[in-house]
């Protein structure tokens, strides 16, 4: 039952509730699973540092993460694709002006379905 909720919890309640299972629940394949994808997503729980990364950026500069040490970073994972991302961008630009002076940064992570993107619906059929 837990397996199938787990859309229903935090990531940290799944957690919670996952550890108050009895051992012999833990050990089936289901648990293992469970504690698999928590494992997972404890890399990226609220309040923990972001993995370090670098990418290059759209204008072809190199870009790391870690050279953003010591500012509050805001990770938006986003695409041109996506209304509600497109949304949201006065509400980011807003947030931005209000706290920049404060040491707060937007670092903006296109997740675009360009000319690399391969769409598992059209898998062997061309463009």
């Amino acid at each position: 039952m837990l397996y199938r909720m787990q859309s229903s919890y935090t990531s940290e309640d799944y957690k919670l509730a996952f550890n108050g299972l009895d051992p012999n629940y833990k050990s089936t394949d289901i648990g293992t699973a469970i504690a698999s994808t928590i494992a997972k997503e404890s890399v990226t729980a609220k309040g923990k540092a972001a993995p370090l990364f670098s990418r290059t950026t759209a204008s072809g500069t190199p870009f790391k993460l870690e050279k953003m040490q010591g500012r509050i970073i805001l990770l938006d994972f986003w695409g041109s694709w996506c209304g509600p991302c497109r949304a949201s961008m006065p509400h980011l630009q807003q947030l931005y002006n209000r706290y920049k002076n404060k040491g707060f940064e937007i670092i903006g992570i296109a997740q675009e379905r360009g000319k690399h993107w391969k769409n598992p619906k059209r898998a062997g059929t061309k463009p």
